[in-house]
C-alpha cells in the first residue's frame, strides 16, 4: 500500500477507491461489535438502524448481517438500488466528549457473510465497500 497525503493507506486497484484506515482507527473499529446504518428509503429519507457488523481488513469491506437481515428495510433499500450508505461506529470516553468513525460507501447484497457475525446468523449479508471516511477524537491528532 502507498500511503495517501495525510498518511492514510490506500490500496492499488481498489474499485471504488478504499480510503484506508490509520492504525488507530483499525483498533478503533474493532473494538465494536455494532453500528449504526444509515440507508435512504423509497421518498428519499434517511433509515438509521443499529447493526451488528464485521470488518474484513484484507479487503477493507464491511460486513452487516442478522437474524431476519432478508426481511428489513435496509435490505430492502440496497436491493431496491439505493446502494449509498453510512456506517457510524461511536462512543462516549470518560471525560464526555464522544469519539467515532463515520464511513460512507457503497453497499451490495451477498449470499454469504452473515454468519462472521454471528455463528447462527442466516449466511446473507450487505457488504459495503467504504469510499471515504471520517474520525474524531480516534487518532492522537483528532
Amino acid at each position: 500500500m502507498t500511503p495517501e497525503p495525510d498518511g492514510r493507506p490506500t490500496a492499488a486497484g481498489s474499485s471504488p477507491p478504499w480510503p484506508g484506515f490509520t492504525p488507530a482507527e483499525m483498533q478503533y473499529i474493532g473494538e465494536f461489535e455494532t453500528a449504526r446504518l444509515g440507508t435512504i428509503d423509497r421518498l428519499g429519507r434517511p433509515h438509521v438502524v443499529p447493526v451488528g457488523y464485521h470488518f474484513e481488513s484484507g479487503t477493507g469491506r464491511f460486513v452487516v448481517g442478522g437474524p431476519h437481515l432478508l426481511h428489513t428495510a435496509k435490505y430492502r433499500h440496497v436491493a431496491s438500488g439505493r446502494v449509498a450508505v453510512a456506517l457510524a461506529i461511536d462512543d462516549r470516553l470518560r471525560s464526555g466528549l464522544a469519539r467515532g468513525i463515520v464511513i460512507h460507501g457503497k453497499a451490495t447484497l451477498a449470499d454469504e457473510g452473515g454468519r462472521l457475525i454471528h455463528p447462527q446468523f442466516p449466511p446473507a449479508a450487505i457488504w459495503i465497500v467504504p469510499t471515504t471516511a471520517h474520525s474524531w477524537r480516534v487518532n492522537k491528532d483528532d
